[in-house]
């Protein structure tokens, strides 16, 4: 209803760019996202498909002169299978990857974002593993991934992988994952499962350490060879040397001869 005419003109309406909120189409400001890894996300089943073509041989050689000397073929191979054995059980049951966790993740492991997020980090580690590079984690998710692949893989036998573990070499660390942990996991991270740690922010978990590294991780399948195209044309039926075919009658011409 419009005012009594003894209380002036209306006042003017707020405009949507000047309210308190942000209208939809306005972008966010460039620093809300900064670092966030949250593109090319990882499908499990590309991991599945160059898992027979790795050589974990020649990437994983324990040479002191190498970043991933702590790395050994047999253990980061084993790594590599168990990892994909625990997101294959993971996505049917979100409760095996969270019994993994501290407590002090256990509220954002419960928001379908964050957890898809977090699986995301476990992929990113397998694909580094993959490509040579270690499990080199760049943010605090994928921090804990490394401690919570490395806990599983100590946890489970060879048996299931000894198809791709018995050609490599054998190596007096093969079986060392406290020395392989203390490597490549974070003491801070490792430092939530004990009684007194100090909170910490979950939503900083992904946010990129290096940003020149954020896209390390991706593998590029090679594409589909085409097969060659059918010949529609049938090919003639081939004439015994009589001049006739099997199953046909002889000519007039033959027959009158």
């Amino acid at each position: 209803p419009r005012p009594h005419p003894a209380q002036g003109p209306c006042p003017p309406r707020r405009s949507k760019l000047t309210a308190s909120r942000r209208p939809r189409n306005m972008p966010k400001a460039p620093n809300d996202y900064r670092g966030l890894i949250r593109a090319n996300r990882v499908q499990v089943e590309t991991l599945e498909a160059i898992a027979s073509t790795i050589d974990w041989a020649s990437m994983y050689r324990s040479d002191k002169n190498l970043p991933t000397r702590f790395y050994t073929a047999r253990s980061s191979c084993k790594i590599f299978h168990d990892g994909i054995l625990l997101v294959r059980e993971t996505l049917e049951t979100p409760k095996v990857l969270q019994d993994r966790l501290p407590s002090a993740l256990l509220r954002p492991y419960g928001k379908k974002m964050w957890q898809r997020n977090f699986v995301q980090c476990v992929l990113r580690v397998l694909c580094r593993l993959a490509k040579g590079y270690g499990m080199a984690p760049n943010c605090k998710g994928e921090d804990m991934a490394t401690h919570v692949l490395i806990s599983w893989a100590k946890d489970h036998g060879r048996n299931r992988i000894r198809e791709f573990l018995a050609p490599l070499p054998t190596h007096q660390y093969d079986d060392d994952f406290e020395r392989l942990r203390n490597s490549a996991a974070d003491s801070e991270v490792l430092g939530l499962y004990s009684d007194d740690a100090p909170p910490t922010n979950a939503k900083d978990f992904f946010m990129a350490r290096e940003m020149d590294r954020m896209m390390d991780y991706v593998i590029e399948l090679p594409a589909p060879e085409e097969e060659a195209p059918a010949d529609d044309a049938a090919a003639p039926a081939a004439v015994p040397a009589g001049g006739e075919s099997k199953g046909e009658a002889p000519s007039a011409v033959q027959a009158s001869a």
